[in-house]
């Protein structure tokens, strides 16, 4: 009767043992967390794609919008004491350029263009001879 009350309480000693290593390592356990982790990547990716999207639309409203106004050409230039944004238009078969200047008081400057060559040249206005 002895031996049989030692056996049966090593046989419960060693299961709660077992159980204990087994809830540590539980693969079913695992396998939440990495499917936490996927769907958090997959949500934060998911957010990323939409503000890129967003991004795109914005653009393409602004592309549109330019397009409109018969924009054919657009840049920023940053050359200290000319910081402005300079466009390109063509309309009709008419081209000219306009320079906003962004951080100097200067008025807004308007010129014709002629191209030559693929290369966008300023019309030059002859003085008139007086004598």
């Amino acid at each position: 009767m002895k031996i049989l009350f030692v056996v049966l309480i090593l046989t419960i000693l060693s299961c709660g043992n077992n159980t204990s290593k087994t809830s540590k390592s539980n693969p079913k356990h695992v396998e939440v967390v990495k499917s936490v982790d996927f769907e958090k990547q997959f949500q934060e990716s998911l957010e990323l794609s939409k503000q890129n999207s967003l991004e795109k639309i914005e653009i393409e409203n602004e592309l549109e919008s330019l397009k409109s106004e018969g924009v054919i050409g657009m840049w920023e230039c940053n050359f200290s004491g000319y910081e402005s944004i300079i466009k390109i238009y063509k309309q009709k078969d008419k081209y000219s350029s306009k320079i906003d200047f962004t951080k100097s008081k200067m008025k807004s400057k308007t010129e014709k263009l002629t191209l030559n060559a693929n290369k966008y040249l300023v019309q030059i206005v002859k003085a008139r001879n007086t004598t």
